[in-house]
This record gives C-alpha cells, structure tokens and sequence, in this order.
C-alpha cells in the first residue's frame, strides 16, 4: 500500500521568532514547529521535514537504477546488497509500509 502526501515541493517558512510551518506546494499545512527550547532545532527539523519528498524521489529512482547493476564480479556485492536492503526498507517506512524495527 503505498502513501500519498501532499503535493509537492513541500517549503519551509517562518522565522525564529513565530516559529517554522512547512507547508506542502497547495498551501496546505505538513507540519508546524515551535515547541522545542531551541529554534534552531526546529529550523533543522523543519528543513528536513521539507526535503522529504525529494529525498524519497531520489532515493527510488537510484534503487531502481541500482537494481539494474551486476556487483558480483567487484567483489562488493554483500556490501551493496545489504545497502540495497536499508534503502528497500526505507523507502517501504516512508510510504507506509513496515518500518523494520
């Protein structure tokens, strides 16, 4: 089952002082940050909240692209396929699926 999000690209705004909103491309509401003692948490926190989408987009498209290379003659292949395990089980959180914990 996959998730589906807001549309996209999802923006941070705000400042310090009223603290961050990241809101999707319509204008509706991702999420707002504000309640933590720093501010620059929520700065960070709000960034990366944004950069979800992207971040999600990129890493299926280089899975797939991955998936397509023969890593059993560089003598890496345990390494890869165990990095293409993490990225698999990311990508299945991210849209809903089992976290793997």
């Amino acid at each position: 089952m996959a998730i589906r999000h807001t549309k996209e690209p999802w923006k941070r705004e705000g400042s310090y002082e009223s603290g961050f909103t990241v809101r999707a491309a319509d204008g509706k509401c991702v999420c707002k940050m504000g309640e933590h003692f720093r501010p620059d948490i929520d700065r960070e926190l709000a960034d990366f909240i944004a950069a979800a989408p992207d971040l999600l987009k990129a890493l299926k498209l280089l899975f797939d692209e991955l998936k397509l290379i023969d890593y059993g003659k560089s003598g890496r292949a345990q390494i890869i396929d165990e990095y293409m395990q993490k990225a698999e089980t990311a990508i299945a959180k991210a849209e809903g699926g089992e976290s793997g914990d």
